[in-house]
């Protein structure tokens, strides 16, 4: 009986103040028609891509003349979000085992030796998000977007071109 008492207390302990808690933070999924009546874009990248910025702001202003980029967060209905990263890949290339190394009559072997071979590959990618900002501080997430080929320049283009696409389509401009 004792531990019976002993759970329902612990039980109260941590389920009331739970029940009491303010909502966390966070975000949750949304669609393209979420951006419609939303007009303030706030464009954040890290500090490596502030070159890529000035391009997919550009990009923005060009193609949705109805919008207004803000230079905080605070003012922003939609959060336009990206970055780039450089990649390594290791890949392994196991020995042809129809190619088997070959030994001519003068003791020299013909290519295909049998041996694994190990390559590393390198590149970029490009992430980015559109979201639209609720308050408090709350993320309702539009549109993602992931590049491993190109130019870092190229596929800031491209996920700007991307951007613009949903927005024209949600809110019903040219």
């Amino acid at each position: 009986m004792r531990q019976g008492f002993i759970f329902i207390a612990l039980i109260i302990l941590v389920v009331v103040p739970a029940a009491g808690q303010k909502p966390r933070r966070g975000f949750e999924i949304g669609t393209a028609a979420d951006l419609k009546g939303r007009t303030k874009v706030f464009v954040g990248s890290t500090p490596q891509d502030k070159s890529l910025s000035k391009k997919v702001i550009a990009t923005i202003e060009a193609k949705l003349p109805g919008v207004t980029l803000v230079n905080s967060l605070d003012e922003a209905e939609i959060l336009v979000r990206f970055f780039s990263t450089s990649w390594d890949q290791a890949t392994r290339t196991p020995p042809d085992l129809n190619n088997a190394p070959r030994l001519l009559e003068n003791g020299q072997t013909l290519p295909g030796d049998g041996q694994t071979r190990f390559n590393t590959e390198h590149g970029t990618a490009l992430y980015g998000t559109v979201a639209v900002i609720q308050r408090p501080g709350n993320l309702k997430l539009v549109m993602q977007f992931s590049k491993k080929s190109g130019t870092k320049s190229s596929m800031a283009e491209r996920f700007a071109n991307e951007f613009v696409r949903i927005y024209q389509e949600a809110t019903g401009s040219p």
